[in-house]
């Protein structure tokens, strides 16, 4: 039988949701706290698969809210180097009215933007001439953020905050009564102990949620990510360019192009596997957004995965429904842009033992919507 570990404060998952709420807790005073991750390394899943894009301009109050405080936690941590390259991006819409909320969101964050006329919008993205796109925003401090360097620094920092991190454990069940969790087991056996347990397991987190006897949906949805060859440099963006109404981005990889189709696909929690059909779904969207790359191959594609709760916002603190319990999840690939901030609203939660901020509060979720609100 495997050890035992009696910590403050456990925290389940080591994405960037995880390890952000760990360093938090540690930064704020918790002094035994243990991150538990199911693979070998962390930011294994959603943390390591995506598109590495800052562009926080969804209009929802975790982006407006969490993005520019992780921002300023971001330049904290990183002092004098740097985690993102300010290339800016290219938010492009058939229509004004389709940037409306864009706008609003950016407004709202104080984030440097222009509105671009049909013109500007073809000079600063020349991708998209011939396609259904006419009117456009310039977001000048949007960008490519440095993943791998974000995750270790955050791992490190945690590390030297006194915070045990293991790795290769997997959740096999949750200790406690129907009052209050006290902890976990993991399926090598060993017990892990806890005063507050946060569940920050991305995909997994409603599984982990029913197993603590306190069901809260969460929907994981699957994308892919595309790297096309480029036979032509003009066709390399120089900034992000996303598109709405489709919905499309891509920005310029190596020497190539890194490309998303944009399409939710509703899967279980695993480790998401690809499906040749987004070739046909990325087809048809550049015929109508950005016809100048039809010519472009794709050199390889890989799947990743984005999970919601059913409004779409995340849930942040503790979980008034059972004692012991708090979550750090659903942010919805969101998680590189809002996490540091999230992480450390968690940690203010947990640790003041109080709701902060009724709007992300576990207990609004009362069960399985027959859709994923949009």
């Amino acid at each position: 039988m495997a050890s035992g570990i009696s910590s403050d404060c456990l925290v389940l998952g080591g994405g960037i949701a995880g390890l952000s709420t760990a360093w938090a807790l540690a930064r704020r005073g918790a002094a035994k706290v243990t991150l538990v991750e199911q693979e070998p390394l962390v930011g294994s899943h959603s943390s390591g698969r995506n598109a590495a894009i800052w562009l926080p301009v969804e209009d929802d109050l975790a982006t407006r809210t969490f993005a520019p405080q992780s921002v300023e936690l971001l330049d904290e941590l990183f002092g004098d180097l740097t985690w993102k390259a300010e290339t800016g991006a290219v938010l492009a819409a058939p229509s004004k009215s389709q940037l409306f909320a864009a706008e609003r969101s950016l407004t709202a964050q104080a984030a440097p933007f222009d509105v671009l006329s049909e013109s500007e919008l073809f000079y600063q993205a020349p991708q998209l001439r011939g396609g259904r796109c006419g009117q456009g925003l310039l977001v000048h401090q949007a960008g490519v953020m440095d993943i791998a360097k974000m995750i270790d620094t955050l791992h490190r920092a945690a590390r030297r905050l006194g915070v045990r991190i293991l790795c290769g454990e997997q959740v096999g069940a949750f200790l406690g009564n129907r009052i209050r969790v006290d902890g976990v087991r993991t399926t090598q056996g060993r017990s892990l102990r806890a005063d507050r347990v946060i569940i920050a397991s991305g995909a997994w987190a409603g599984v982990h949620g029913e197993m603590a006897g306190v069901p809260t949906p969460h929907i994981p949805l699957r994308r892919h990510l595309m790297q096309l060859k480029s036979e032509h440099r003009n066709q390399r963006p120089s900034r992000v360019i996303w598109t709405l109404s489709p919905e499309m981005y891509f920005r310029s990889e190596s020497s190539g192009i890194l490309a998303c189709a944009g399409e939710e696909d509703e899967m279980m929690p695993s480790i998401p596997t690809k499906d040749p059909a987004v070739f046909s779904v990325l087809t048809d969207k550049l015929k109508k957004m950005a016809p100048l790359l039809l010519e472009t191959k794709v050199q390889r594609y890989w799947a990743c995965v984005r999970t919601f709760t059913a409004d779409r916002q995340p849930l942040l603190g503790i979980d008034p429904r059972k004692e012991g319990l708090a979550w750090a999840s659903g942010f919805g690939g969101r998680g590189m842009t809002i996490g540091l901030a999230a992480g450390d609203h968690v940690a203010r939660s947990v640790l003041q033992s109080e709701a902060v901020g009724s709007t992300f509060c576990p207990g609004r979720i009362t069960g399985k919507p027959d859709r994923l609100a949009g």
